[in-house]
């Protein structure tokens, strides 16, 4: 029986803390024992398998009596995390101790000072990598054991630092819950009134610069075709750059930006509500939207980031030469007359990106990683 300590952000439904929910569901109870510490506590926390223990960050564990424990640890100089980690390794006895994402503090310099092997699970990239100090990256780097990158291309950033143990999990997703509720779907595109001849292309994820929210006024502007609207799914910041991009559309553009919001249960719907989908991120590890897209059978138009050029294939999608407006318009041109044959070749090519493909090989992995001496 071997047993894994997972320290992880808040097990809510991003795809990085799905894929993790979903090994630690997979595991064989009978092989594994499992023990997952959150910093936050997220919407899968409380849906974790019943036999895996687990507990919140004395900082945000709701328990007042933990929140003074803190304060107390931190007036003796005590670094509270590392405290419960010690008491954690003390009671549990792991045989592994796995980061999911860079962002733990300081869990390379905690892992070498509690003498345990620590896995780090990649799933950033250079942007992300500006999130951390320069010695906790550089000690989270060194300290781990192995470091597995959610996507070819962190696998090939990991590289550039010579750490000699670096595997290959991709991401993936449960295609078993992207069915979309065709009534709620034609209820959506009649409440933001779309025609039944408008092609809509989505966009999915926070309006940022990095998600190339500011494309938009251009990309507008060069669509000639009034009835192309761009759907854009996801975070609304309170920020300069959307009253921006908003202001330009509405009064330059009028009707042809349709801002849905962050979406949670429906969010597969208003997906679906969409004719093609957009990638404009100036940088994406993986961009497991691509791949959902991709499923319910929209044709992909993408900057060449994440795994873009792995997966789309000239049957349901086009991958641009460069990361500019007029590459894009190029590809979205390509793209608009593939909605037939998208129908069946992206949910064949996503299926590779399932869990059921996916988590054997992952557990496999773990297996190898912690045979390995």
């Amino acid at each position: 029986m071997k047993k894994i300590l997972f320290v992880t952000q808040d097990m809510a439904r991003t795809g990085s803390e799905m894929v993790l929910w979903h090994l630690i569901r997979g595991l064989d109870p009978a092989q594994f024992t499992s023990y997952v510490l959150c910093l936050r506590r997220g919407e899968l926390y409380d849906l974790l398998p019943i036999k895996v223990e687990k507990s919140i960050a004395y900082k945000d564990s709701g328990k007042k009596s933990l929140r003074i424990k803190r304060k107390f640890l931190q007036f003796r100089g005590i670094n509270p995390l590392e405290h419960q980690l010690r008491e954690i390794i003390e009671t549990f006895r792991p045989d592994l101790m796995y980061a999911n994402t860079i962002v733990i503090p300081r869990i390379g310099e905690l892992a070498a000072r509690l003498n345990i092997k620590l896995v780090t699970h990649v799933h950033e990239l250079s942007y992300a990598f500006g999130f951390i100090s320069s010695n906790a990256f550089s000690s989270l780097i060194s300290n781990s054991a192995v470091c597995i990158g959610c996507s070819p291309a962190v696998v090939k950033a990991l590289g550039k630092l010579n750490h000699p143990n670096i595997r290959l999990q991709s991401s993936f997703i449960d295609l078993s819950v992207l069915k979309p509720d065709h009534e709620k779907v034609w209820q959506i595109r009649k409440g933001m009134g779309i025609d039944d001849g408008d092609f809509i292309w989505a966009v999915a994820g926070a309006a940022t610069y990095m998600k190339g929210f500011d494309l938009l006024p251009e990309l507008l502007e060069q669509l000639k075709d009034p009835q192309e609207k761009i759907l854009w799914i996801g975070r609304q910041p309170d920020d300069g750059l959307y009253h921006y991009v908003k202001h330009i559309a509405e009064h330059h553009y009028p009707g042809r930006l349709l801002m849905a919001g962050p979406q949670g249960s429906e969010y597969v719907n208003y997906l679906a509500a969409a004719n093609g989908f957009l990638v404009l991120s100036r940088e994406e590890s993986f961009s497991l939207v691509m791949v959902e897209a991709a499923a319910l059978g929209l044709p992909v138009a993408a900057f060449p980031v994440g795994i873009a050029e792995h997966f789309l294939t000239p049957a349901f999608g086009c991958v641009t030469a460069c990361s500019t407006p007029e590459a894009m318009i190029n590809a979205m041109g390509k793209v608009r007359g593939l909605t037939l044959s998208a129908r069946t070749a992206g949910p064949e090519a996503a299926s590779a990106y399932d869990v059921s493909e996916q988590l054997p090989k992952f557990k496999k992995l773990m297996e190898e990683i912690l045979e390995d001496k």
